[in-house]
């Protein structure tokens, strides 16, 4: 499985490039040929890129900032302490993954499945998880500043002594979620109202003239 994830690790490194590459070929056709066109063009090139589903895999302690994994299938993932910064998990089902003291501050979740992933310490200052999945996921300790929760189904999450602070949930599903501790400070609540300062464990509203 190690000989597989690192496989995998090299096949996204290359994407990375990829990426990198087809933004430059993108800006320069945009130049050449119309709108439509260069996007029939980037849509043929990123169907073929060279990039798998890796369930189980065992990417822990990697760095890897940028990385690609939308629509990916990646149950089961070992990805704990790695750098993923500012990587794509759009739609990708990561059920069962564990994730703890990873940085993915700056990734994209949105629609992804992380029910029941362990993601202990995890740092996901302003991710974007708008509609995600986190189905009884395990979030002690995370780090959530600025993220979006936005329509995200938080049911049985437990989110103990985590940092959401400037967080958004408007819309989420809270059914049974545990806040002990959790800081949501000046958080947008599920509602659309703002959290008061010094909010720990509940979102306290606040009031006119509070700053």
């Amino acid at each position: 499985m190690k000989a597989q994830s690192m496989d995998v690790i090299n096949q996204t490194r290359k994407v990375t490039i990829w990426n990198k590459g087809l933004t430059a070929l993108t800006a320069l056709l945009t130049v050449v040929f119309s709108a439509f066109s260069v996007g029939i063009i980037v849509i043929v090139i990123a169907a073929y890129m060279p990039w798998s589903d890796c369930v189980g895999c065992d990417f822990s302690e990697e760095q890897m900032p940028r990385a690609y994994f939308k629509n990916r299938n990646l149950a089961g993932i070992q990805m704990w302490s790695s750098d993923l910064r500012h990587s794509n998990f759009k739609n990708a089902t990561l059920v069962g993954a564990n994730l703890s003291g990873s940085d993915f501050s700056g990734s994209n979740f949105e629609g992804a499945n992380l029910s029941k992933a362990t993601m202990f310490a995890v740092d996901l200052r302003s991710a974007n998880l708008k509609r995600a999945n986190l189905t009884e996921a395990s979030l002690w300790q995370a780090n959530l500043e600025a993220s979006v929760l936005a329509g995200a189904n938080l049911a049985g999450v437990a989110l103990k002594n985590a940092n959401l602070r400037r967080a958004e949930l408007t819309g989420a599903e809270i059914t049974d979620i545990n806040l002990e501790g959790a800081d949501l400070s000046y958080a947008i609540w599920i509602d659309g109202s703002v959290c008061a300062p010094n909010s720990i464990g509940r979102c306290a509203p606040l009031w006119y003239g509070q700053k």
